[in-house]
């Protein structure tokens, strides 16, 4: 089986999905990863990444396809904003044109928070007629309004929609 997964973590970033991914490929799966570039949790790019450039690299029999994306950094929120929607811009935008000489039979997203993140998957699959798995590790907008982080009934209602959209698909 031909596996895409989406995730904006991936090694040398220590995610669960690394695990999942190595263990498809010991399976017998074709793993490829459509990740950003490791910044994950200093915020800043991990030596020998640069931020911009898409890259291509091997790790333990999986294809890695990383696409540009602002650091995390020590911003804020603002910061952090920056660096989840660079991913979600990327994906979209580069991720098809990285992946167009490769065959898939399922797109597997890791839904880590946001969920927004799931946007490149929910994309390439839909351009690609795929199935998509999303692993949904943070129910969203609950935990917005859950935490405190978003009180406002509109931002939330608009969040709602956007994540609606992707757990539909």
């Amino acid at each position: 089986m031909n596996i895409l997964i989406v995730s904006q973590y991936f090694w040398p970033e220590g995610f669960r999905i690394n695990d999942i991914a190595r263990s498809l490929v010991e399976r017998g799966c074709k793993v490829d990863v459509l990740t950003g570039k490791p910044n994950y949790p200093e915020g800043t790019i991990f030596p020998g990444y640069a931020a911009w450039g898409c890259a291509y690299e091997e790790w333990n029999g999986a294809s890695l396809f990383r696409v540009p994306l602002f650091p995390r950094g020590v911003k804020g929120t603002w910061g952090l904003v920056a660096n989840y929607l660079s991913f979600v811009l990327s994906g979209v935008v580069l991720g098809p044109w990285m992946l167009r000489h490769r065959k898939y039979d399922v797109v597997f997203v890791c839904g880590l928070s946001p969920i927004l993140l799931a946007i490149p998957a929910v994309f390439i699959a839909a351009i690609r007629h795929l199935k998509l798995v999303l692993w949904v590790q943070d129910l969203w907008p609950d935990s917005l309004s859950a935490t405190g982080h978003v009180r406002s009934p509109r931002i939330l209602r608009a969040v709602a929609s956007v994540v609606r959209w992707i757990y539909g698909h």
